[in-house]
């Protein structure tokens, strides 16, 4: 299991109002730490661009570490001590992640069988509708596939906000079938590798062999 991955399953179990702290005291800096995330980076980030933004800033162990530390001025002993017993027993995966300066671990050939991954963008439409922020990254990666075509691509292109791209880029996958949403789910784990986590909930697996189909 990844850091990302680690520190996803452990802020999900703060409610809203401990998560509002927990950025809180991010914001605020920790000691021996002394580069912040800029307040407007955290005030409407949820759990998944949370985690991305201290990754990225302080490096993965960094940010179990941090994490750590917040949890224990939260009084949140219990879930700290949760926290650093995984990482042990995941020891591995720190040391992988260490330094690579990536908030998400890419290559990692996790991925769903073709008809589950369609299912998977089937049943989870609205909450990505709302929630993808990537849409033009993976628009671009499906054109240059030939997933999709120019008209799809300009009809996301000119919607003003992510949802109207993901609603036009939806009237897209709806089109393709289960080739194009397999491949979009597939990009999509590249880009949003935190959100498809925290929807999936165990649905990712490993991609069976000879079974699947593979992007152009």
């Amino acid at each position: 299991m990844a850091v990302p991955e680690l520190l996803l399953a452990t802020l999900d179990d703060l409610g809203k109002e401990e998560l509002k702290e927990f950025k809180w005291r991010l914001r605020q800096g920790v000691e021996g730490f002394p580069q912040r995330i800029p307040m407007s980076q955290l005030e409407y980030a949820g759990r998944e661009d949370t985690i991305s933004k201290m990754v990225e800033t302080y490096q993965p162990e960094n940010a179990v570490k941090i994490t750590l530390e917040i949890l224990r001025k939260m009084n949140q002993n219990k879930l700290a001590e949760t926290l650093n017993d995984k990482c042990k027993h995941h020891g591995a995966c720190l040391r992988s992640c260490e330094g690579s300066g990536t908030s998400i671990p890419s290559g990692s050939g996790q991925s769903l069988h073709p008809k589950n991954a369609a299912e998977f963008v089937d049943r989870h439409r609205a909450e990505l509708i709302q929630r993808v922020r990537k849409v033009m990254p993976i628009a671009d990666d499906l054109l240059r596939r030939g997933m999709i075509n120019y008209e799809m691509f300009a009809n996301i292109t000119t919607s003003k906000t992510n949802q109207g791209k993901m609603r036009e880029l939806y009237k897209a996958l709806q089109s393709g079938g289960t080739p194009l949403k397999t491949a979009f789910y597939r990009i999509l784990l590249k880009n949003e590798r935190l959100l498809v986590i925290n929807l999936g909930k165990g649905e990712i697996s490993s991609w069976r062999s000879g079974s699947g189909l593979t992007l152009p």
